[in-house]
Parts: C-alpha cells; sequence; structure tokens
C-alpha cells in the first residue's frame, strides 16, 4: 500500500495504491482458501450474517435503473472480495499469536506512513513521491489529509490496545509501538483534520481515564502527546508561506453541511425504496441546483459523487433495505463486543472507532482499499474473541471456492496491473497533452468518465476542424446518454460547442439554459462560449 506512482487523482482503482493492495488482498484469499482441508470451510455467526447483508443489498438492483446500476459494479465487487477476505482469515490455522501479528502489521503500517508524512513535510524532495509542497499538510500515499489522519488514528488505537492487554511484549515491540504512537500523534496534529483531532482525542480521553494492566502506560502516553504536540507546532514547515491556506482547512465546514441537509430532503422523499443504485449524484446535482440562489449562485453538488456519510449514501440508493443490511451488521458486531472480557469492550470498540466516524463524514472506503482490509482485519479479530466457527464440509464447494479464488485473483491480477498502467498514461496525458498516451491505455474501465471526457473531446475537436458533420450529430447523441449517467459541467460546454456548429442555435441555447441552472457557478463561460480549464 505504500507504493506511489503519478496519477491525476480519483478513487477506488485511479489511486495505483489501492490496485496493488487489491491484488495483495486477492492473493492472500487464494492462499488461504487453497490450505482449506477435509475439516472443511470455517465460518462464525458473522460470516452468516454477512452473507445476509449481501444479499439484502443486491435487491435494490431491480428498481435501480440498469445504466446507472451497473456503474456501480466496482463497489459490489469490492464488498464481495472484502467479504471472501473475511472468511479467509477464518481459514488460517492460528496460533496464539496469529492476531497480535496482524495488529502489529497495521502499527507497522501506520508508522511507515507517519515516516513518510513527516519526510513529505520537512524534508521534501521533488523527485520522490511528487509531494504538492502548496497543499500545506501532508497526506501520506493517501493523497487526502483525512484519509491519513483516520488511518494513524486506527494504527495509534492498536498500539495503545496491545501496550494495554499483552503485558509479556518483548522490549523491542514496547519500543515501536511507542515509535508509532509518538509519530502517529505528531503527524495527526499536522494533518489539521477535524477527522483526525476528534477520534485522536477520543482514544486520548479513554486510555488515560480508563484502567489498563500496562501502569507505566498512561504516563508514557501522556509524555508522547506533549513532546509531538511541541514538535508539530514549533518545528518550521518547508512551504511556511502557505499558512492562510492551512488554517482555512481546518476551521472551513465548507459544503458538506449542504450536501446533508439535500441528501436528506431527497431522501424523505422517496424514504423507502430509495433513487437506485447510481442514481445520487445526477439526483443531488438537481436538487442543489434549485437552491444555488440561497448559497451565492454556486451549485455546491457540481462534483459531489457521495454525500459523506456511508449510512446515507446506501440509504439514498438503496432504501430502507440497506439500512437492514447494515443494522445487522452493527448488531453483530456490538453481541460479539459484548462476549468479550469487561476490561476490553471499549478498547475493542476503539480499534474500529477512527474508521468508523470517518465513514460517516467522507469515503474512506473509496478513496483508501487499506482502510476497508484493515477494518475487516479489526473485524476478525473482534469477533475471534467470542464466536465459534462452525465447518462446511462438501466436497464440492471446497473444490469450487478454490477454483473461484484462483480466478479472481487472476482476473484482479491482470485488472489492476492494467489499471496502474491506465493511472500512469493519464498523467502522462495530463501533463504533456500528447495524445498518444491516450491511445496507449488498455483498460479504460478504473478511469472510465475522465478517459471518455478526455478522448471525445479531441474527437470534437478534430471534427469540428474537418467539419465532420456526422461524427458531430454522434457526438452529441453520445454525449446525451453519458451526462444521464457522469455529469460534467465542462462535457456539457462541449455539447453546446458541437450544437453551435451543427447550427441547432435553438437546441444549443436550450442546453445552455439548462447549464445556467445546474453550474450557475461557470455563468461566464456559459455566456462567453469560452471554457478555458476542463472542470
Amino acid at each position: 500500500m505504500h507504493i506511489y506512482s503519478g496519477n491525476i487523482g480519483g478513487d477506488a482503482l485511479q489511486l495505483p495504491f489501492n490496485a496493488i493492495t487489491l491484488t495483495l488482498i486477492t492473493s492472500l484469499i487464494f492462499i488461504a482458501f487453497l490450505s482449506v482441508n477435509r475439516t472443511g470451510i470455517k465460518y462464525d455467526e458473522f460470516s452468516k450474517v454477512l452473507l445476509l447483508f449481501i444479499t439484502l443489498t443486491l435487491i435494490p438492483f431491480f428498481w435501480s435503473d440498469f445504466n446507472l446500476a451497473i456503474s456501480e459494479y466496482l463497489r459490489f465487487i469490492v464488498i464481495l472480495i472484502g467479504s471472501l477476505y473475511y472468511l479467509s482469515l477464518l481459514q488460517i490455522n492460528k496460533n496464539k499469536s496469529f492476531f497480535l501479528k496482524l495488529l502489529l502489521l497495521i502499527s507497522l503500517a501506520s508508522l511507515i506512513q507517519g515516516l513518510l508524512s513527516l519526510y513529505q513535510y520537512y524534508l521534501f524532495v521533488s523527485s520522490i513521491y511528487n509531494f504538492d509542497l502548496n497543499y500545506g499538510r501532508p497526506y501520506g500515499v493517501f493523497q487526502q489529509t483525512n484519509t491519513l489522519a483516520s488511518f494513524l488514528v486506527t494504527g495509534l488505537s492498536v498500539s495503545l490496545f496491545i501496550l494495554s492487554q499483552y503485558i509479556k511484549l518483548p522490549i523491542k515491540i514496547r519500543i515501536f509501538l511507542y515509535c508509532n504512537i509518538f509519530t502517529s500523534i505528531w503527524v495527526t496534529l499536522l494533518c489539521e483534520s477535524r477527522v483526525g483531532y476528534i477520534t485522536l482525542s477520543i482514544v486520548a480521553i479513554y486510555y488515560i481515564f480508563s484502567r489498563t494492566k500496562n501502569n507505566n502506560l498512561k504516563i508514557i502516553f501522556l509524555s508522547l502527546i506533549l513532546l509531538s504536540s511541541c514538535l508539530a507546532y514549533n518545528l518550521p514547515y518547508k512551504g511556511e508561506s502557505d499558512k492562510q491556506g492551512r488554517k482555512y482547512s481546518s476551521t472551513s465546514i465548507g459544503p458538506r453541511i449542504y450536501i446533508y441537509k439535500d441528501t436528506l430532503d431527497l431522501i424523505l422523499k422517496k424514504p423507502i425504496l430509495g433513487y437506485g443504485y447510481g442514481s445520487f449524484q445526477n439526483t443531488l446535482l438537481v436538487q442543489s441546483a434549485s437552491k444555488a440562489g440561497q448559497r451565492n449562485n454556486v451549485n455546491i453538488a457540481h462534483n459531489v459523487t457521495h454525500p459523506h456519510n456511508e449510512l446515507l449514501y446506501w440509504y439514498f440508493e438503496g432504501g430502507v433495505i440497506t439500512l437492514v443490511a447494515f443494522l445487522l451488521l452493527i448488531i453483530q458486531v456490538k453481541k460479539n463486543i459484548r462476549k468479550s472480557k469487561k476490561g476490553s469492550r471499549g478498547k475493542l470498540l476503539l480499534l474500529l472507532t477512527p474508521i468508523i466516524f470517518h465513514s460517516l463524514v467522507e469515503l474512506p472506503f473509496y478513496h483508501s482499499l487499506p482502510h476497508l482490509f484493515i477494518f475487516i482485519i479489526l473485524l476478525a479479530f473482534i469477533n475471534s474473541k467470542s464466536d465459534h466457527h462452525k465447518h462446511l464440509k462438501s466436497k464440492k464447494i471446497i473444490s469450487i471456492v478454490k477454483i473461484l479464488t484462483l480466478v479472481l485473483f487472476t482476473l484482479v491480477s491482470i485488472y489492476s496491473a492494467s489499471a496502474v498502467h491506465t493511472s500512469k498514461q493519464l498523467f502522462n496525458y495530463v501533463q504533456t497533452q500528447n495524445n498518444r498516451y491516450l491511445n496507449a491505455i488498455i483498460n479504460p474501465v478504473p478511469s472510465f468518465k475522465s478517459i471518455n471526457i478526455f478522448s471525445k473531446s479531441i474527437m470534437i475537436n478534430e471534427a469540428i476542424l474537418k467539419n465532420d458533420i456526422p461524427k458531430l450529430i454522434e457526438l452529441t447523441k453520445w454525449t446525451s446518454q453519458f451526462l444521464t449517467i457522469y455529469p460534467s459541467a465542462y462535457l456539457r460546454h462541449e455539447k453546446i460547442r458541437v450544437l453551435k456548429h451543427l447550427k441547432q442555435l435553438k437546441h444549443a441555447e436550450h442546453e445552455t439554459v439548462i447549464a445556467k441552472h445546474l453550474y450557475p457557478q461557470y455563468i461566464k463561460r456559459w455566456n462567453t462560449g469560452n471554457w478555458s480549464n476542463q472542470d
């Protein structure tokens, strides 16, 4: 997950580290199921609830628009892979230190990201990791500070859990964990992330005031908080001139409150079935456009693909049935935590808290697959405290699962490798505007929207220069269909430009009226017909 490659941003497999992570996870799934013997495939109570969750979340496909729903395929593939990953963790023949090693691995990942972030912030060299100093805050490999912050606080919580619950740790392990705690606090403060501040405070307050088997933990923890705070607020930043931007980033609430309000208003109109999968972006765009006059003529949803709350997202598109599916998962985890020892219940919940909280105010599982798979590891660890395994002994099912996991690993490896290649080619195209990089793309799916907008824009320019009327008519039809799934202000501008060239002035005027309504912040561009940059 720590490998970086130049890219144009985005989420999911548009980010190279996610593609690499997904390949690794599917290889682990295959290896784990390959080791299944005659005793059968192990499963627990949470596994059964997980199967029910998947079944329930598939039901809204029946009333979703097909073209919109199919655009969300990757979300459900990752859910399937995540579920298989959970099951694969059950198949491994564990010794007593198995989950301790996994928790230490999470702490190590956190420490690596913390050190990388300190490098970005204080020692940056432009030839490595291509970090943007003007951003003013570190973001590690994640390219988003809140995602980095929730990852670091998760690592912090894991390290504190190990130190508080495992007494007979070697001194080297203790030093390593204290180093991670120190680094995690330091970098989280540098992130100036509300998500980081809140979750860090929750974890810190709990461990400072709760009982722990490690008598020295509270004193050392408090000392590390003080030391990391002194360093965070006193050591000079390499891009010190950007202080004003950094202050704004941590204090401005931005448009999120309007996103929540508009999303809830829409949910109240269809509270039972929802709007169908893939419908959120266009539906919110129209809703927020109607309220732009009250918001300085800005449509706050002009590029919003997610309501910044995972439960709202599923409820909006899938209706009540998806809420029931999530509620079943939550109830099962709550049961398993309650079955654990009294002294560890709060600490087990704190392992999940940073990522859960982040998922209620943003979209960490889409920005970062490591967040998802670490969350699954923590769930498996919590469930291992109470759940007893059962076995599915059907030889046919075992053989089928082994074959399917091999096929899954093969397909995902090919897909992910081509996604990394696509990301690199897009990055090169944006940097150089050389069309040969677009032509070199072998897998357009991970960055489907960007690639189509770039390539069709080139086609439009060429068709206008050649006055290729049939081609322009074809592109107009394509643009109309594409915008029903992937809204884009720039593509609307291109459509209007083509209509004007075709002398369809009334149609162009009508499209301009729609564009002004949906994207009022670009009023000058709609009036002049000149688009200086692609939004």
